[in-house]
């Protein structure tokens, strides 16, 4: 388990920009009260002087989680140079759009918001008024939202509504910047890509602003080509020092998600570490855990509940109720009747809650690594120490999408971390070629595995084990018998190749063998049934 406490020396991460603030200048004083910001960070004050004394150039950013980089478009959507101009921010999720309207509305920010979710009569009455507001307001400025905020399909369609609100506005002058924030989320959709080029060529004086906290480089550049941006992004270091990385083992097999009943083996194994975390190492201090379905989230709360927690649970169509609002408003304001939120994906991002303490993932994020590390970047935004746990089984990387082959990429580089003998840090931020890991990993707590490196634990020879795995299953037994369950294959191989020996323990077999799919040694084939899949070479 993380320990109680792990400070880090704050003097060993010089280069790291998330804690560098600084007075803003006044400028900008009287924006950042506005928006409620006491102060500018040096990046967020690089980036909007940059996008002030430059207002036609695209802005590309990539920055940690939690950085602020929903201020970059923000602070100058409302400054006086983009007075009687609208900032249109396409964000891919009707969540994230639902707390940031309510934010820039409380803040007493003009704004509307466009989604395709209009499901009831009040929805669609108000969504013929807005439509009535927005054409007034290209030909009168005064009605004119400082921002409308949309999801990206709204692009989809060339005859919609939106679509002649939008040309409207762009002929006349008044669209201020393009944002397309939490851009990461759209990478998989070939469909709403495609409209990207399409959307600068028919507006081509409308500067762009490009914002995401998990792009790997190769997938910048295909944005950069898509959006016809110029110049280079502007990356910023992506660790988050304060951040502390783990990862257990659960039980893959049994029934879960029915409610009302006990606890099942299979549950008590994802419930225990959550409860340590919630009683013993964060006692009274805000959580976030993760569940892929709707049903898993409920079935969660419910039982941490009947251990005297305070959770709820919360998914996407939370936000349509009142009683949704509500347990997400006590959540955020620290109420002690929510304290932990089992959630889906829709608090993967967005989430305006700095004091959360300790972020787990029951099951793999179905976005692999980037979601991973959007999610866990909902953890200690205050600079505070937090622990970010993933609860894991081999058979979770199957019920994942893997459809294309950039969802492949992803699972199969969370894979890798989870599976990595080295620093869990240096793994995330490598697969997204951030060099700003500057510290030595073994003297500091920052993940489960450094913390065995400080210990003195030797790392195991893999080598030899590895031909062992590979020639008996290709030499011998599948000669014979066909291709070999999982599980059976390593209580076959702990017998008889330890020799009486204590290690390598079955699971360590098991680990092995999961790390030769993930390199593409073995494959794996009817990978949910019982016996964890059929492995052959």
């Amino acid at each position: 388990m993380p320990p109680t406490s792990h400070t880090p020396d704050a003097t060993r991460f010089s280069r790291h920009q998330r804690s560098d603030a600084t007075p803003y200048s006044r400028p900008y004083a009287q924006e950042c009260a506005k928006l409620g910001i006491k102060r500018l960070h040096r990046m967020q004050r690089g980036v909007i002087d940059d996008i002030v004394n430059n207002p036609e150039k695209d802005q590309f950013i990539i920055a940690a989680t939690g950085s602020g980089k929903t201020l970059l478009y923000e602070l100058p959507g409302i400054l006086p140079s983009s007075s009687g101009k609208t900032t249109i921010v396409f964000i891919p999720r009707v969540s994230i759009i639902t707390v940031e309207h309510k934010r820039l509305f409380d803040c007493g920010v003009s704004v509307e918001k466009r989604h395709a979710r209009n499901d009831n009569q009040q929805e669609r009455e108000q969504q013929a008024q807005q439509n009535d507001r927005l054409f007034q307001a290209v030909n009168n400025t005064e009605l004119l939202p400082r921002f409308i905020l949309a999801t990206p399909n709204q692009l989809l369609y060339s005859d919609s509504i939106f679509s002649k609100i939008l040309s409207g506005l762009c002929e006349r002058g008044l669209v201020y910047r393009f944002v397309f924030d939490e851009v990461h989320m759209l990478l998989d959709d070939h469909t709403v890509l495609s409209q990207f080029p399409i959307l600068r060529q028919k507006y081509p004086d409308v500067p762009v602003t490009v914002l995401s906290a998990s792009v790997a480089p190769a997938t910048t550049s295909t944005l950069c080509r898509a959006l016809s941006m110029g110049g280079e992004p502007k990356v910023f270091p992506l660790d988050r020092p304060n951040l502390y990385y783990q990862v257990l083992p659960k039980l893959s097999q049994g029934e879960d998600d029915k409610l009302g009943v006990a606890a099942t083996p299979k549950e008590r194994s994802q419930m225990s570490p959550i409860l340590h975390l919630a009683r013993n190492v964060y006692p009274d201090l805000a959580g976030l855990v993760y569940c892929r379905k709707k049903s898993t989230c409920a079935r969660f709360a419910e039982l941490l509940k009947k251990e005297g927690i305070a959770a709820e649970a919360y998914d996407a169509d939370s936000n349509r109720s009142v009683m949704g609002r509500e347990i997400f408003r006590k959540w955020q304001e620290n109420d002690p009747d929510v304290r932990i939120l089992i959630s889906t994906n829709a608090l993967s991002s967005g989430v305006h809650k700095s004091d959360v303490r300790f972020v787990v993932h029951t099951s793999l994020p179905t976005s692999g690594i980037d979601g991973y590390m959007q999610e866990t970047g909902r953890a200690g935004r205050d600079g505070e120490p937090a622990t970010c746990l993933l609860l894991y089984a081999f058979g979770d990387a199957f019920q994942v999408p893997h459809h294309t082959q950039f969802q492949t990429n992803c699972i199969l580089a969370l894979l890798w971390l989870i599976n990595s003998t080295n620093c869990r840090r240096r793994a995330l931020l490598s697969y997204y070629d951030d060099n700003h890991f500057n510290y030595e990993a073994t003297s500091h707590r920052c993940c489960d595995v450094c913390d065995g490196m400080a210990s003195g634990r030797p790392p195991l020879e893999i080598t030899s084990l590895v031909g062992r795995v590979l020639e008996y299953i290709q030499d011998g037994h599948e000669e014979k018998h066909g291709p070999v369950g999982r599980i059976r294959l390593t209580r076959i191989l702990s017998d008889r190749f330890n020799n009486g020996e204590k290690e390598p323990t079955a699971d360590m077999w098991d680990k092995l063998i999961q790390w030769l799919v993930i390199e593409q040694y073995l494959e794996v084939h009817r990978p949910g049934e019982k016996a964890g899949g059929q492995i052959r070479v």
